[in-house]
């Protein structure tokens, strides 16, 4: 008898710096949700909510999250 083994399908999402530094790489399995790291403090800029420009809900591709900044005016 033939066996059918189902794999599922899994997707690299990373999650980058506001200069591209790539902060944290998840696979996850498509649907699944990505877990964002912390974002570090940069002087001079101050995070800006949402913390991420996507939210990582329900992969379905390789995905690049980055962190939002604003810069602080003075």
């Amino acid at each position: 008898m033939l066996e059918i083994v189902h794999i599922p399908l899994e997707y690299t999402v990373t999650f980058t710096d506001y200069d591209g530094t790539v902060l944290k790489t998840e696979v996850v399995v498509k649907g699944k949700d990505a877990t964002a790291p912390v974002i570090p403090t940069k002087e001079g800029y101050t995070q800006t909510a949402p913390a991420w420009d996507k939210d990582g809900k329900n992969i379905t591709a390789d995905t690049e999250i980055n962190a939002v900044y604003t810069i602080n005016e003075y």
